[in-house]
């Protein structure tokens, strides 16, 4: 019973984390208001670029057994605390040379499709997608889809959130969040408004956002995810880079699904005459 009771506890947890990030990519879409030219276009740039990760993954794969029986070799070598022998490290350095260069191949080809959706973007949609966080509910009465952001780096947090295992984290997650609403409330400047129970739950979506991640996505989104979280709260620092807001928002594989749907709608809508 309690086996079927958790089964059917972590099912439910997956699908309302599912439905969230849906609805955070809709409201990004409306607000973004794209033409049906516009949102054709990036569902077609979207299924590209879920090849090219597909065809990443694929290849990180083949080499896996490799990389692993490396590793294991350097970690025995390690626990003896032994010299660590010439061919074993050009082995090390072969092999993460290898994943650098699937990583940089991989990038390199995103980022040629990002500068293709953002030449088809007007100055408006640029601007609403650089300021955009994710919400459930938008602002009302606010032109912008979302809060601007400020962030900065917490990489080696966010590691230790991702790594914990669950029964940790289930024990821990409330202290967590409280500890990181206190460090943003630490920073925030004289004068300014802060809205603990909003926050809390902004970060704890967050969290619970990364500890969804496979590791491989982790290592490639990490920083991402440590400027995002700081939210708006720190000054002087550099605005998330635009390239990382539509690889993460306009390529997320949640996207075609509903883009498609947004599309027939459109097309309905614009048969009926309305």
């Amino acid at each position: 019973m309690i086996l079927i009771l958790l089964m059917l506890f972590t099912q439910t947890k997956g699908e309302i984390t599912k439905i969230q990030r849906e609805i955070q990519i809709l409201n990004l879409i409306n607000g973004l208001e794209l033409s049906k030219y516009q949102m054709i276009f990036i569902l077609e740039k979207t299924h590209e670029v879920d090849q090219i990760k597909a065809e990443f993954y694929e290849e990180i794969e083949s080499n896996a057994e490799l990389f692993l029986e490396i590793l294991k070799r350097l970690k025995e070598n390690r626990m003896k605390n032994k010299e660590i022998p010439d061919e074993l490290r050009r082995a090390v350095f072969l092999a993460e040379e290898r994943m650098h260069s699937l990583r940089a191949e991989m990038y390199k080809s995103i980022d040629s499709i990002i500068n293709e959706v953002i030449a088809v973007l007007d100055g408006n949609q640029l601007y609403q997608l650089e300021h955009y966080v994710p919400c459930l509910i938008p602002p009302k009465g606010e032109t912008r889809i979302g809060q601007s952001e400020n962030p900065e780096g917490v990489v080696l947090q966010l590691t230790r959130i991702h790594d914990m295992p669950d029964w940790l984290y289930d024990l821990k997650k409330e202290q967590l969040v409280e500890k990181t609403v206190e460090r943003l409330k630490r920073h925030l400047p004289r004068g300014g408004e802060f809205d603990e129970k909003s926050e809390q739950k902004r970060i704890s979506r967050l969290f619970e956002e990364i500890r969804g991640l496979s590791d491989v996505d982790f290592i490639l989104q990490k920083k991402f995810y440590a400027e995002e979280l700081k939210g708006k709260y720190l000054s002087g620092k550099t605005p998330l880079n635009l390239s990382f807001k539509i690889e993460k928002f306009l390529f997320d594989p949640l996207v075609s699904t509903i883009l498609e749907e947004k599309i027939r709608i459109k097309q309905t809508t614009e048969g009926k005459g309305y």
